[in-house]
C-alpha cells in the first residue's frame, strides 16, 4: 500500500502550497553542493535545493503537454528554434537545426517557465526538475481525448501525455531514456524519478501503474493496437529500470519522489521479468479474448474437456494467473 497518499485533491493542492512556500526559505544548498558519484543521489540532493513553487512548476508542466500535442499535430514541425532557446538545446543551435523535438519542447519549455538563463545551472538542476514535473497533471486534457470516453479525460503528466499521443520513441528512447540512462548495481536505471507519484482523480499513479491500465485485457482506453504494443514495449523498459506500481511505494505524507519500495515486495519484483514473459505470452493483445476457432482442448487447456468450455476458459482468463510466474497454455494448431 501507499501510505498516506491516497487523501483527496484539496488536501494535496493545501499540502503543496505550504510545502512550496516552505521550501523558498529552507533550502540552504546551492545544486553545485551536489558532487554525489551517483547519479539518482545527486539528483535527489538537487532537487532539496530548489526554490521553485509547486506553482511554477505545474505551470511548466501544463505547457509542455499542450505543446507534445501541438508537436504531433503540426508533423513536428510546430516549434522554430529562436536564439533564446539556445540555453535549453545548444547542440540543436549548434547544428543549425530549424524546429525544436520533443526533447527541445521540454527542455525549451523549463527554462523559459522557470527564467533560466546560465546553462550550467539548467543541465545541473534539470534532472531534479524533470522529477519534479512528474508528479504533476496537465491542466487541459489532450486534444486527442476522445470526450465521452473517461479515459481520455483524465489529466496526467507529460510522459503520459506523450504515451497517449503516440510519441513514446520520442519522448523516452531519444531523451529520457538515452541523455539519463546509467548502470547502477548491475541494472539500467535513470537519474530521474521513475517512480513519480501524481494523484488522478484522488489516488496514486506511477508511469507503470498507467501503462497497465493501457494494457489490461478488458480495457476502455480506446487506445488502438499499435500504440498499446509501444506501451508494451516501454512496459518492459521501464521495469528493467526499477519502475513500480504506486501500491508497492511506501511514500511520507507529503512525498511524491522517491518513495521507497516496500520491503517485502523486493523479491516480488526480482521475478517481474518471468511474470511479464508469462502476460505476453498469455495476455498479449485484447483480441485474444476472442478464442480462436481452431483451439485444442485437454492438456494444452488446462482442465478443459471440451471446446466449448476451453473457450469459456479463455475468455475469463485473469492476470492473476501471472502471479506465480505461470499461466496456461493456450495453442492452437
Amino acid at each position: 500500500m501507499v501510505n498516506h497518499i491516497t487523501a483527496g485533491r484539496q488536501l494535496w493542492l493545501v499540502i503543496g502550497l505550504v510545502t512550496g512556500l516552505a521550501s523558498v526559505t529552507a533550502h540552504a544548498k546551492d545544486y553545485r553542493d551536489c558532487n554525489h558519484a551517483d547519479p539518482i543521489e545527486r539528483t535527489q540532493c538537487v532537487q532539496e535545493t530548489l526554490t521553485y513553487t509547486p506553482k511554477q512548476i505545474a505551470k511548466v508542466a501544463s505547457v509542455i503537454c499542450s505543446r507534445i500535442d501541438r508537436y504531433k499535430r503540426s508533423s513536428e514541425k510546430a516549434f522554430e528554434i529562436k536564439p533564446e532557446m539556445c540555453v535549453a538545446v545548444p547542440g540543436m543551435c549548434d547544428d543549425g537545426k530549424k524546429y525544436l523535438d520533443i526533447r527541445g519542447i521540454v527542455r525549451a519549455t523549463i527554462t523559459q517557465g522557470l527564467k533560466i538563463t546560465d546553462n550550467n545551472k539548467f543541465e545541473g538542476q534539470l534532472t531534479a526538475i524533470l522529477s519534479e514535473v512528474m508528479t504533476h497533471n496537465c491542466s487541459i486534457k489532450s486534444s486527442f481525448a476522445i470526450t465521452n470516453v473517461p479515459f481520455h479525460n483524465q489529466k496526467r503528466n507529460i510522459t503520459k501525455r506523450a504515451v497517449f499521443t503516440g510519441q513514446i520513441a520520442s519522448m523516452f528512447n531519444r531523451f529520457l531514456f538515452s541523455d539519463y540512462e546509467f548502470e547502477r548495481n548491475g541494472r539500467k536505471a535513470v537519474s530521474w524519478d521513475i517512480n513519480a507519484v501524481e494523484i488522478v482523480d484522488g489516488e496514486p499513479e506511477t508511469l507503470l501503474d498507467y501503462l497497465d491500465k493501457i494494457l489490461a485485457p478488458a480495457h476502455n482506453t480506446y487506445i488502438g493496437y499499435e500504440q498499446r504494443g509501444n506501451a508494451r514495449d516501454l512496459r518492459r523498459e521501464i521495469i528493467d529500470r526499477g519502475a513500480v506500481n504506486a501500491r508497492r511505494l511506501d511514500c511520507a505524507p507529503i512525498q511524491r519522489n522517491w518513495c521507497k519500495v516496500i520491503p517485502e515486495d523486493q523479491d516480488w519484483l526480482a521475478r517481474e521479468s518471468k511474470r511479464l514473459a508469462c502476460r505476453e505470452a498469455c495476455f498479449a493483445e485484447a483480441r485474444q479474448l476472442t478464442p480462436p476457432d481452431n483451439l485444442k482442448t485437454g492438456t494444452a487447456i488446462g482442465s478443459a474437456k471440451t471446446p466449448e468450455e476451453a473457450k469459456s476458459m479463455w475468455r475469463n482468463r485473469k492476470g492473476r494467473n501471472c502471479v506465480n510466474e505461470s499461466c496456461p497454455a493456450f495453442v492452437t494448431h
